[in-house]
Formats: structure tokens, C-alpha cells, sequence
């Protein structure tokens, strides 16, 4: 037992080390570039977690099991089952700052009576939305500004069942959906200040929405395949509630009776909502007029994302295509069908490894070439701040 508590002791030792000096070498290139971070968080199959530093081409292992999110600033939330009583366990959660290796990991919750899960980061790094289901079975969502923990949960809600789909605006509002016994979900706002119910309907599904640069959200409505996208302009009050007469619908336009399948709407980076219809259909609202696409690169898009620069990303069962803002093609990879960005135009994606034994291979697309990471047959990455993705057999 004493041989391995040093064995554990000297390989954490090493580890952190490890991360000290590529955090520090890091540290000390980005002063003198002024380039920002773009550290991946990865965690594997065999329940390992590791971070990859795509300018040394590194892979370090951490201590971690697994994890939740990675903030833009360096911040890794994730949650560690601990044993409050015999035989009673109970989740809290954790912060540990990979920016500075030395700090312990914080554990931010510590409620023997809770089940504690992180959500998910604010844009800047300041906020972490988080969850937490008592005992008794009640739950709620709350907001860690770095000090303090403060209760956002809807006060008019009982049995709530689930709290999905947080997504923080670029001026710091959180958007989230919750669904009840009674509900099968209705999309809040937390502003800062107050939580405000946007949707007011019980009636439909609300459980997708997105928000704009410019602060407007978007959101999706309905149900038994009949759905319907709005716009909030993120401004218009009445009572203290969103002006659900302020909503534009823009899909009547061109699907009067609704949409057959419920999509998340996708912002651009340039103001465009685009609206994914069906896997051949692609539309496109720039504000007056719902039209469709012919931006599209190929007809069977699974999904698209963009950069800051325009760069776009589209991608089928088997390939990702990559295109500039001038709409010319700048490669096609060999990759599943999900792939994220990162701060510096980097593309992570999966790509096919060992069919037979159902491998995946993590690779990053610099622009130039295909950088390979790790292999596994579960994967989940992130870079920090950006878009968390898991790549598994189906």
C-alpha cells in the first residue's frame, strides 16, 4: 500500500511538472505573440484525460477521469463522486485551473445533501452555470461568479425534471431550457439580475435556441412534427417578461404549416440565421426574408459551424468540407460528421481509425495539414472555450 501511494504520489508529481512547463513556455510565446491559448482537453475510453498542446504537439495525462467544460480562460468544471455516508454517495463540483498546475483542484459546491453537475462556462471565463438536485429530489440551476454560488432557478416552477441546452450570450445572459412534469420545456434568460421565462408557452416544446453576436436569440417551438423558429430581439420587455409580440417567426414565410423536424437554428458570424430544414435543406434569414441556401457545398449537411473570419465548416456522414468567406473550397477531410473550431481557425475533428475494432483517431486540421492526437474508440474533446464533441460508434 505505501508502494503505491508513491507511485501515485511521483507520477502526479510528474504530471504537474509537466503541465508547469509547457503552461510556462506557453505562457511566456503567447506574451511575446500576443496569440491566444487553444490548450485541448481530451478524455478517452479507458477513462483517461489528457491535454494536448497543438504547438508542441504534446500530449500530457492529467489526473482527471473525465470532465464537463473548458473554459476560455483555462479553467477545467468537472464533477467527482464522493462518499458522504456509508454506502451514500453524492457528486460535487470541481475547478482546477490548468493556467496555474500548482493550484489543488477547488471543489466550489461541497453539499452533502446534493447531486452537483457542471453546465457550462460563460464566453468569458467569469461564469459557471451549474446544477444541483437535492435529496429530495428538488433541482435547480445556479451561476459560480468565482466566489459565491447564486440561486437562478425559475421561482415559479415545481417538479422540475431537467435543466438542458445552457448557452451563454456574448454579452453574459444565460439561456436554458427546463422541462417539469407538467412541461416538456419552456426557454428562461438569466440577464445578470433576474431569471425571465421567454417562451411562456406550456403548450409546445422550447427547448433549442441560439444566440446572435448582437444579443437576439433564437429559438425553436412545437411539437408532434410541427415546428416553428423565433427571434427575441434580447430587448423587448413587457411586465417584466419578453414581448412574445416582439417574436419574429421566420419560418412562416416559406414553411407557413411548420418545420417536420426540430433543429437547433445556427447563427453566423455576419448577422445570417440559418436554419436547417431537413438533411438536404438548408435556409437561410438575413434578417427580412427566409430563402433558401445555395452556399452549401454538399447536399447530405449533417450539421455547419464558422469561424470568426468566415471560415465555414460543413460536413456529411463521412467527410468534412471547409470553405472560406469567399465560398471557395479550402479541403475536404476524411472525418466523422462533427468537428468544432478553436480561437485560432484550427479544426478538431474524428476521423475513421480501426474499423474493426471501432477506433476513432482525434485529429486537428491546422490549415495546412492533419495533425494526429490520440485514438480510442470513445472520445470527447474540447478546446478552450469552445464547443464540446464526442465521437463513438452508433
Amino acid at each position: 500500500m505505501l508502494y503505491r501511494w508513491w507511485v501515485v504520489r511521483v507520477a502526479a508529481f510528474v504530471t504537474l511538472l509537466s503541465l508547469l512547463l509547457i503552461v510556462g513556455a506557453r505562457v511566456s510565446r503567447n506574451a511575446l505573440a500576443q496569440e491566444p491559448s487553444d490548450l485541448l482537453i481530451y478524455a478517452l475510453g479507458d477513462n483517461t484525460v489528457w491535454l494536448y498542446d497543438p504547438f508542441s504537439r504534446m500530449s500530457l495525462p492529467t489526473p482527471l477521469t473525465d470532465f464537463a467544460d473548458f473554459s476560455i480562460d483555462g479553467k477545467l468544471a468537472y464533477k467527482v463522486q464522493l462518499e458522504v455516508a456509508d454506502d451514500i454517495y453524492r457528486n460535487d463540483v470541481f475547478i482546477w485551473d490548468v493556467q496555474m498546475a500548482a493550484t489543488a483542484p477547488i471543489n466550489i459546491t461541497q453539499n452533502p445533501d446534493a447531486d452537483d453537475s457542471p453546465l457550462t462556462w460563460s464566453r468569458d471565463g467569469h461564469y459557471l452555470a451549474l446544477t444541483s438536485w437535492r435529496a429530495s429530489n428538488d433541482g435547480g440551476i445556479y451561476i459560480w461568479d468565482g466566489e459565491t454560488i447564486r440561486d437562478i432557478t425559475p421561482s415559479d416552477l415545481e417538479n422540475i425534471i431537467s435543466f438542458e441546452q445552457a448557452m451563454w450570450s456574448f454579452d453574459g445572459k444565460l439561456a436554458f431550457a427546463v422541462s417539469t412534469e407538467d412541461d416538456s420545456g419552456e426557454i428562461f434568460v438569466w440577464d445578470g439580475d433576474r431569471t425571465s421565462n421567454v417562451s411562456q408557452n406550456t403548450e409546445n416544446t422550447e427547448t433549442l435556441s441560439a444566440w446572435s453576436i448582437d444579443g437576439r436569440l433564437a429559438f425553436s417551438s412545437g411539437q408532434n412534427r410541427s415546428y416553428t423558429i423565433y427571434v427575441w430581439d434580447g430587448i423587448s420587455f413587457v411586465d417584466g417578461a419578453p414581448d412574445t409580440d416582439s417574436f419574429i417567426n421566420v419560418t412562416a414565410e416559406v414553411f407557413p404549416s411548420g418545420l417536420a423536424s426540430n433543429f437547433r437554428p445556427v447563427w453566423t458570424n455576419d448577422g445570417y440565421l440559418i436554419i436547417r430544414v431537413r438533411d438536404t435543406e438548408i435556409y437561410r434569414w438575413d434578417g427580412q426574408h427566409t430563402t433558401r441556401s445555395d452556399q452549401l457545398p454538399i447536399a447530405n449537411s449533417l450539421g455547419q459551424n464558422w469561424t470568426n473570419d468566415g471560415q465555414q465548416a460543413f460536413y456529411d456522414a463521412r467527410h468534412i468540407y471547409i470553405r472560406d468567406a469567399l465560398d471557395n473550397m479550402l479541403a475536404v477531410l476524411v472525418g466523422w460528421r462533427t468537428a468544432a473550431w478553436n480561437r485560432n481557425d484550427d479544426l478538431t475533428f474524428c476521423r475513421v481509425g480501426d474499423i474493426l475494432d471501432g477506433q476513432w483517431i482525434l485529429a486537428i486540421w491546422n490549415g495546412q495539414e492533419i495533425v494526429d492526437i490520440a485514438e480510442s474508440g470513445y472520445i470527447k474533446a474540447q478546446s478552450q472555450g469552445g464547443a464540446v464533441f464526442y465521437c463513438f460508434e452508433i
